[in-house]
Order: C-alpha cells, then sequence, then structure tokens
C-alpha cells in the first residue's frame, strides 16, 4: 500500500513538472494580452503583448504607456501607433529608456479639420456679399 501511494505521488510530480516545463518551453504565449515593459520592448522573449497604449518618443529615446490610448493626443514629441502599423510590429526599441505613465496633452479628435471654422465661415458669407455689393455699385456708377 505504501509503495503505490509513493508510486501516485512520484507520479503526480512528473505530471507537475512537465506541465510547468511546457510553460517554460513556449514563450511566446508568455505576453499575451499583458501590458507591460517587458511585454512591449523588442528581443524580450514573449513579446508582443498589450501594446496599444505604447506611446514612443524618438527624439528622446523613451517609452511610455497612457491609460487609454482611444481619444488621446500624445503629449509633444511623442507618437501613438501609427495607422496601418501592425500591433506586433509597434515595440519600444530596446535601447530606448521606460519612463512612469504619462497623461495625454489633450483629446485628438477624429473630426480635426472637419469642421466648419469661423475664419472659413466668414469667408464663405461675407466675401460673395461684398461681391454682389461692389458689382452692385459700379453697376449704378
Amino acid at each position: 500500500m505504501r509503495t503505490k501511494r509513493t508510486l501516485l505521488v512520484l507520479g503526480c510530480c512528473l505530471v507537475l513538472l512537465s506541465v510547468a516545463g511546457n510553460l517554460r518551453a513556449a514563450p511566446e504565449d508568455a505576453c499575451d494580452g499583458i501590458k507591460s515593459r517587458d511585454c512591449c520592448t523588442e528581443g524580450q522573449p514573449g513579446a508582443p503583448g498589450d501594446c496599444a497604449d505604447l506611446i514612443i518618443s524618438h527624439r528622446y529615446d523613451k517609452c511610455a504607456f497612457v491609460d487609454e490610448i482611444e481619444g488621446c493626443k500624445p503629449p509633444r514629441e511623442w507618437t501613438k501607433q501609427p495607422h496601418g502599423r501592425k500591433a506586433q510590429n509597434w515595440l519600444c526599441p530596446a535601447s530606448y529608456e521606460w519612463v512612469d505613465d504619462l497623461d495625454c496633452a489633450g483629446e485628438d479628435s477624429p473630426t480635426a479639420g472637419e469642421g466648419t471654422s469661423i475664419p472659413c465661415l466668414g469667408t464663405v458669407l461675407v466675401a460673395p456679399a461684398l461681391l454682389v455689393l461692389w458689382l452692385a455699385i459700379k453697376r449704378n456708377s
């Protein structure tokens, strides 16, 4: 009976060691869905993780996370992931320094430039009215 119990314990230990070995053997899945510096740095095993909130300053050779990248306008000299760039290619270069989380510099308006500004509205409405007035004066003189 004692021998059976010992063999059972040894068998369980072997199974646990095998599972632990498999976890270490597949580092490419280690960062899946994780937002961390290690998982968002080039050359790190398991990278890329969840790097959507990563911003990079190539001027200062630094990287940081923002709380929420959606609608965020990064601080001056910082860039967020460019449109069309694959997430797995948006990683902090290994030689860059990480800084604590940064705040957005403001709201990034997805419709920037699409609204009608006051000077534009003035040009569209006032210029034709002045032209008509000028032509009327010119015609009567």
